[in-house]
């Protein structure tokens, strides 16, 4: 929720301190090589039997959980409850949804390794976990484990500490995969010659030699406006996407085709 907060108050003029960090690139793109923070976890599972990474997102005021995912797991001893008022919750896709139902569950998150033969230590705790349909991360911590649990997350380090048990610290992951620099530019061009008639819209089928499947690509369409020297790399991960670039708003398709208004093959 926005808030309005107003000027500092303070009458002493601020002093900012520069960050050190690497500025961004200014392409608009630094966002492709980072996901949101995930930790492991089981649920249910003091063995660890099954663990899988979770979303750790403090941008969401409460945890839940899949409808389907939830069906998979032991809950012999966690039975899902109903609620009196239904919780709205938004975010999840375009959609709203409405949870009627939570479950109370044992969350087991393994420290980082160790260097040394000891047995592995795991911060375990009991939390609610509030059920929804088509949640495509399956289990997010929000803030109400976040901030009971008193979580200390260092983003720079990748890791999050448990101050209530024990200070046992664990790794969280931040970073997409396979992130791989695109070193060779791969030119489009129209498999054929195709007319697009002006106010109008299409579908052109396009070609390409083929792409590397570990780096994501921008399409860039030539024009007089941006022609072929102005090819710029772009560094980020592993999903095809495009640039709008006035005035043609260009989108790339999962089959390769795109569509530019007003334009000519």
């Amino acid at each position: 929720m926005f808030v309005e907060l107003g000027p500092l108050r303070s009458s002493l003029k601020p002093i900012h301190i520069p960050s050190a960090a690497p500025p961004p690139a200014g392409f608009g793109l630094e966002y492709k090589s980072f996901f949101y923070a995930r930790i492991s976890i089981s649920l249910n599972d003091s063995d660890l039997q099954r663990l899988f990474q979770a979303c750790l997102d403090g941008g969401c005021g409460m945890s839940l959980i899949d409808e389907g995912f939830r069906t998979s797991l032991d809950l012999s001893t966690s039975p899902r409850t109903t609620r009196f008022e239904a919780v709205s919750v938004q975010g999840i896709g375009a959609a709203r949804h409405a949870s009627h139902e939570f479950v109370s569950l044992l969350v087991s998150c393994p420290a980082r390794d160790t260097t040394d033969n000891s047995p592995p230590r795991v911060a375990t705790f009991r939390r609610d976990f509030h059920i929804v349909p088509d949640l495509p991360c399956k289990v997010l911590l929000g803030n109400d484990i976040a901030a009971t649990e008193e979580l200390i997350v260092d983003f720079g380090n990748q890791t999050v500490t448990f101050p209530h048990c024990g200070s046992l610290v664990a790794d969280i992951s931040l970073y997409r995969p396979n992130t791989t620099i695109a070193t060779i530019p791969r030119l489009i061009q129209a498999a054929q010659c195709f007319v697009v008639p002006p106010q109008s819209m299409a579908y052109v089928p396009i070609a390409t030699r083929a792409l590397q499947a570990d780096v994501d690509y921008e399409f860039v369409p030539f024009t007089r406006q941006n022609p072929l020297e102005s090819y710029r790399q772009r560094i980020s991960p592993a999903t095809l996407s495009i640039a709008p670039l006035p005035p043609y708003l260009s989108q790339i398709l999962h089959h390769l085709l795109y569509w530019l208004p007003n334009m000519l093959f």
